[in-house]
C-alpha cells in the first residue's frame, strides 16, 4: 500500500505543477510595429502589426499609456487608430507619435503595454 500512496503522491505534486505553470502563463505581444519598419508617415491612421504568444483575442491602444480605446477584436495589421486623437491620449499635428498596445487572451489575462514610436509628418 505504501507504493501505491507515494505514487499518488507523486502524481498529485506533478498535476500541482502543471495547474500552477497553466495558471501562471501570460499573454505577451513579441513584435509592435508602426508602419512596418518606417521611420516617418504621413497617415495619421498607419498600420499596427501586433503578434503575440498565444494568440490574442481582443487589444486596445492608446498614445499615453493611460487613455485606451475600448478593447476590440485582434486583427493584424490593423490601420483604424488614429494617432492624432487627443481622446486616447494622442498629440495633433506633426513630431514624434508613440502608440501603446495592450492584449488580451481568451482566459482573459492581459499582456504588459508595448510602445512603438514614429514621426509624423502630414507634409
Amino acid at each position: 500500500m505504501k507504493k501505491m500512496n507515494a505514487k499518488k503522491t507523486v502524481l498529485i505534486a506533478l498535476a500541482v505543477v502543471l495547474l500552477a505553470q497553466f495558471a501562471l502563463a501570460e499573454i505577451t505581444v513579441t513584435r509592435f510595429e508602426i508602419a512596418g519598419e518606417a521611420v516617418y508617415t504621413s497617415d495619421n491612421k498607419p498600420d499596427l502589426t501586433i503578434e503575440t504568444s498565444p494568440t490574442a483575442t481582443e487589444m486596445q491602444f492608446s498614445c499615453n499609456n493611460a487613455n485606451y480605446t475600448n478593447f476590440i477584436p485582434f486583427v493584424s495589421p490593423y490601420s483604424e487608430f488614429n494617432i492624432l486623437n487627443p481622446d486616447y491620449g494622442c498629440t495633433t499635428g506633426d513630431g514624434q507619435k508613440t502608440v501603446y498596445v495592450i492584449v488580451k487572451a481568451g482566459d482573459g489575462s492581459l499582456s504588459t503595454p508595448v510602445s512603438d514610436t514614429i514621426s509624423f509628418d502630414q507634409t
